[in-house]
């Protein structure tokens, strides 16, 4: 009887385990992680586009206050020329896009409901990165807003690299930025912080069902073969006490 009890109490105890495990999982793989900033930041760049004037990059504001962009300008890695922005005011928790031509953009990407699309030029894909200046010719890194933090790999045709939802910055590509596939101009991005390695969750999360089961039917299979076991004895024992 005590045997059969402390089958169960390690039944149930790997079962809680388990529980508790894939709740982890499923939290961590489904929350975004929280990185808020207060400064102007570049959520999206696709550089790579069959029609050099459907190019384009995006700003958003996560402040609470508008950024008047007058006066301020951008830069690309590898590229001496600083190209001035319009005159433009992002409002708070705005998005805002830069492209060569607002009409090649539209007809090349296939969207006409956005409105906060403006004109100015934008680098060719070699020059690879973007930074924002506040001001027209500061250099000094006190003068930088926000950068990419470091040239991508590469840009693949009609990809964007997209900063994690929420305006996730660390000041590290590869940290902060992923390929994005299908690019959103002028709207929230896809994925969240956290979002890249929900397969590694679920396949963890598989692994470790896999040997909860496994588990599961060794103790029942110990537990039956004892049971049965125990009554075969009692079944001996009746027929020696009847002998």
């Amino acid at each position: 009887m005590m045997e059969v009890f402390h089958t169960n109490k390690m039944f149930f105890a790997i079962l809680a385990g388990t529980i508790l495990i894939i709740a982890s999982l499923l939290y961590a793989s489904t929350n975004d992680v929280n990185n808020s900033n207060n400064h102007l930041l570049i959520t999206e760049v696709a550089l790579a586009t069959l029609d050099p004037k459907a190019r384009w990059f995006e700003l958003y504001n996560p402040t609470d206050e508008s950024i008047n962009l007058n006066n301020w300008s951008y830069r690309a890695g590898g590229c001496y020329a600083v190209f001035r922005f319009p005159n433009i005011t992002v409002k708070p928790r705005e998005y805002v896009v830069i492209t060569p031509s607002i009409e090649n953009f539209t007809n090349y990407w296939g969207v006409n409901n956005i409105d906060n699309i403006y004109q100015s030029m934008v680098p060719y894909q070699r020059y690879t990165y973007i930074w924002i200046i506040k001001g027209i010719y500061g250099v000094d890194e006190s003068d930088i807003v926000d950068s990419m933090g470091e040239p991508p790999p590469r840009y693949i045709l009609n990809h964007s690299w997209a900063r994690y939802r929420g305006g996730y910055d660390t000041d590290n590509f590869t940290n902060d930025f992923y390929d994005e596939p299908n690019p959103t101009p002028g709207y929230e991005n896809h994925r969240a912080k956290g979002e890249s390695d929900v397969l590694y969750g679920y396949v963890l999360l598989i692994a470790v069902v896999a040997v909860f089961v496994v588990i599961s039917i060794v103790i029942f299979m110990a537990w039956y073969e004892r049971k049965t076991y125990s009554e075969s004895e009692k079944n001996e024992k009746k027929d020696k006490e009847g002998k």
